[in-house]
């Protein structure tokens, strides 16, 4: 008899237990009454997550900056490392035009502002010449793609859009010896200030073959004594401005 009872006490207890489960189940799951706020949470939810569906990810990948159908003009100035009795600093500028958000098309020119380097004071100080080729100016022509866009936390206080191109292209260099020209590559980076502003960080590799003038032996003086290949290494800071387009 007592364990009759037991066994019936134990029955209606576990049976209020699953009736309070269920209960608390339901009020926990989502209605067609749920508010508009729970609801548009839920769909921002199902979008974040969305892996692979384009369409679902819109919201995410949506640019705040855009460039398709802008022009583009950038002021820049920076300095060119090439030959270690020289010191060479640029100031310029560029052009260019945004076909959609990855290709552009840009020119670009700078002028050389040139001196002679601690090695070179070094050496004429000890009665010897080297035989420099001092740069005037470099202009160019380059087709760039945009292989990253982004944004990045600035101390946690400041969200940074930036975007980043490779480049390639042909530049001709004017220097006291003559004019050449060669191939270019570069890449560089665009942090966006406003929809129209931005700072920019370019890298710019110029290559040439030059002549070369002998200015030591007093027997060929003057003369051109052969060529040598030059890679001159540019890095130019700026700020570009950006208008037109459908913003």
């Amino acid at each position: 008899m007592k364990k009759t009872t037991i066994a019936g006490i134990l029955i209606a207890a576990a049976s209020t237990l699953m009736a309070t489960l269920a209960f608390a189940e339901e009020q926990a799951t989502p209605t067609e009454d749920a508010s508009p706020e729970a609801a548009e949470l839920e769909k921002i939810k199902q979008r974040y997550w969305a892996q692979g569906n384009e369409k679902e990810m819109g919201v995410v990948q949506n640019r705040l900056y855009t460039k398709e159908g802008r022009i583009e003009g950038t002021l820049l100035g920076g300095f060119v490392t090439s030959d270690p009795f020289l010191n060479i600093r640029t100031l310029g500028g560029s052009i260019g035009y945004h076909f959609d958000e990855t290709f552009s098309l840009h020119a670009f020119s700078w002028k050389d502002f040139t001196s002679g380097s601690a090695a070179l004071s070094t050496l004429e100080e000890g009665g010897k010449k080297a035989n420099t080729n001092r740069p005037f100016a470099t202009a160019g022509l380059e087709a760039r793609a945009s292989l990253l866009y982004g944004k990045l936390s600035l101390v946690g206080r400041k969200i940074l859009y930036y975007d980043m191109h490779a480049g390639a292209g042909l530049a001709v260099t004017r220097t006291e010896n003559g004019t050449y020209p060669g191939p270019v590559l570069s890449i560089g980076q665009n942090i966006f200030l406003t929809n129209s502003l931005t700072f920019r960080v370019d890298y710019r590799l110029v290559a040439y073959r030059e002549d070369i003038i002998e200015r030591e032996i007093t027997a060929k003086l003057g003369q051109n004594v052969g060529m040598r290949n030059n890679f001159s290494n540019a890095i130019t800071f700026g700020f570009s401005w950006m208008w037109g387009g459908s913003r």
